[in-house]
Parts: structure tokens; C-alpha cells; sequence
């Protein structure tokens, strides 16, 4: 999911006409604009911004790992869920940055003071760590 969430740019190429007073009529240079898009058509909510798609894919593809773990699968997935309700309590009416920053910072506080005792050969924090690894790569 979060790869399919970044390989689907398009490059576009537009057209920007300026238009300059020349002494023999109107003179017309061309700038070519790169503009970059995306598509994605994850059934998220419209209004999501860009960072909170961002974390909502990478959590649910640790979702997906932590559900495969062949270690302490229900030590991974504990620690997943904590994840996502750290997250889902981060106020989602702030800009990118900020939403970016606190998901971060959260993330970071649960890390520090999380411990499943019911793992074999897991804390869970490896889990958490992880993502929030791939999450300070991706914000």
C-alpha cells in the first residue's frame, strides 16, 4: 500500500505563456512548468493532507507485517494498535507540518515508555520503532 501510495506521480508538462511588448508587435516566450500530481485512490477521507495519508499507509503496512510476525504475533500487533490510537488522537485540524511533528512526538513518547510483558523474544518496541523509523524517513 505505501508503495503503490509514491509510485503513482505523473509528470506533467504545461505550457506558460508569457507575454513581453516587443517594438514589432507582441513577443511570446515559452516556460516549460514541471508540476508534479498524484492520484491516490486509497478510500481515505478527501480532506486528509498529505502527511496524514502518509502515516495512515505506513501504519497500515506495519499492520500488515506485525499480523504476519512469526514472533510474538500478538506482541506486534499490540503494539501496532497502541500505535494507531496515539495516532488517531493526534488532532487532525492542523496543517502538515504540525500534524507531521505531533504524530512524531507521540510516537516517540509511547516508544519510550512501552513494554508487552507477555513477549517470548519481543518488547514490542521493535515494532514501534520501526515504525516510527519509517515514518521520520517518510515525513
Amino acid at each position: 500500500m505505501f508503495q503503490s501510495l509514491f509510485s503513482d506521480f505523473r509528470l506533467m508538462s504545461h505550457q506558460n505563456r508569457l507575454a513581453q511588448p516587443d517594438v514589432l508587435g507582441e513577443r511570446v516566450s515559452t516556460v516549460q512548468v514541471l508540476t508534479v500530481t498524484r492520484t491516490i485512490d486509497e478510500g481515505y477521507a478527501p480532506d486528509m493532507t498529505h502527511q496524514q495519508k502518509i502515516v495512515r499507509a505506513l501504519l497500515d503496512k506495519h499492520a500488515q507485517k506485525a499480523s504476519e510476525s512469526e514472533y510474538d504475533r500478538s506482541v506486534a500487533i499490540s503494539a501496532i494498535s497502541a500505535s494507531r490510537e496515539i495516532i488517531q488522537a493526534v488532532p487532525t485540524d492542523l496543517n502538515g507540518k504540525e500534524y507531521a511533528a505531533c504524530v512524531l512526538s507521540e510516537l516517540e513518547k509511547l516508544l519510550a515508555g512501552y513494554h508487552d510483558p507477555d513477549g517470548e523474544y519481543t518488547s514490542g518496541k521493535g515494532v514501534i520503532g520501526a515504525l516510527l523509523d519509517d515514518l521520520q524517513c517518510a515525513l
